[in-house]
């Protein structure tokens, strides 16, 4: 999801400001990548403007001029951007995919937030977001900064009724809804939304699916705790040829690194309660209550369904892959679990 993966095309849904407004306002440029080094920056002469892209990949870079025309901050982003601009809107911290970069003969930090960047791929590869899912996509992120609970009330019914049309959208809207729904602390709407990112994982395993996809798909299934999920299609990416072939000091291998160590910390947090059950074909398993998080883990044969019970709500989900779901504290919930056949589970409650 970088400049190793040179099919990837960045398309900036944003105003890009006219030479007569103020310096102050935000720039945006595409130019050149390489790893160690930013190079030939060009600007963004109009909204979705397609360019050409050569076998370096491309970069976005913000960054903020003062009044003598001198860079005061910037932010970069290559291909890998998205997943670090979602982290930094959803929990409202700095982003910063390098400390530091060249621009223009500057060193500068690497601190300022570009609003929205969207990325899609040449024909042939990752699916195209529609421009209905992209402009709706740009206003849900609006939503999150804003103080207007009613306007991101309104926006989010409007992305809940949208139809996912292909992987990605469907990746995303599952991601946004789920940390709207999650400030709420509407948590049955959040397992919802979660059960749609297990139907996923079926496509992430898919192995038509791009390095771009698959790594997508991780980094959204560590924020919503889908950590089996992520480590499975992780180990994929590391088999694939097309990341095999990224220098060891690729910015793609660090990012699976730091992928890698966010599973582990998650996993080390709280010492689990596991629980091996066995259960014959056809035969259920009734479990309660249930610890705030817990995490079904199939060893042998197939899970027909599991209806997860909370108060006098019920809700039934049909699946064969692991999952894992986090409920508000003091909670009084139960699962009931029903195999295909002979099957091993393990409940882990942490």
């Amino acid at each position: 999801m970088n400049t190793r993966m040179a099919s990837l095309l960045i398309v900036v849904l944003a105003c890009v400001p006219t030479a007569a407004q103020a310096l102050d306002q935000t720039q945006l440029f595409v130019g050149s990548y390489q790893p160690s080094k930013l190079l030939e920056y060009r600007q963004i002469k109009e909204t979705r403007r397609q360019h050409q892209f050569d076998q370096e990949g491309w970069a976005l870079v913000s960054y903020d001029l003062n009044a003598e025309g001198k860079v005061t901050r910037a932010e970069i982003y290559d291909s890998i951007g998205l997943r670090w601009l979602e982290r930094a809107a959803l929990k409202r911290v700095q982003s910063s995919v390098y400390q530091a970069a060249e621009l223009n003969g500057r060193a500068v930090d690497s601190t300022n937030l570009v609003q929205l960047v969207l990325f899609n791929s040449r024909p042939g590869h990752a699916p195209r977001p529609s421009k209905t899912f992209n402009t709706l996509y740009q206003k849900s992120y609006d939503a999150l900064y804003s103080d207007d609970s009613n306007a991101r009330s309104v926006i989010y019914q409007e992305l809940a009724q949208y139809q996912p049309t292909n992987f990605n959208e469907n990746n995303r809207r599952t991601y946004l809804q789920a940390a709207y729904y999650t400030e709420l602390q509407d948590w049955l709407k959040v397992y919802e939304l979660r059960r749609l990112l297990v139907n996923n994982y079926r496509d992430a395993l898919n192995g038509r699916q791009s390095l771009f996809n698959r790594l997508e798909f991780v980094a959204v299934a560590v924020e919503l705790g889908h950590l089996r999920q992520a480590q499975r299609v992780l180990q994929l990416v590391e088999e694939q040829p097309e990341y095999k072939g990224q220098p060891q000091d690729s910015p793609t291998r660090a990012f699976v690194e730091e992928l890698k160590t966010e599973i582990l910390d998650l996993e080390q947090q709280e010492a689990p309660i596991q629980v091996l059950h066995r259960l014959s074909a056809n035969r259920s398993w009734y479990h309660k209550p249930v610890r705030e998080q817990f995490e079904v883990v199939v060893h042998q044969g197939e899970i027909a369904w599991l209806i997860f019970n909370c108060g006098d709500k019920a809700y039934k989900y049909n699946f064969v892959y692991n999952f894992r779901y986090s409920m508000p504290a003091g909670n009084n919930c139960g699962i009931t679990v029903k195999a295909d056949s002979d099957a091993e589970l393990t409940l882990i409650e942490y």
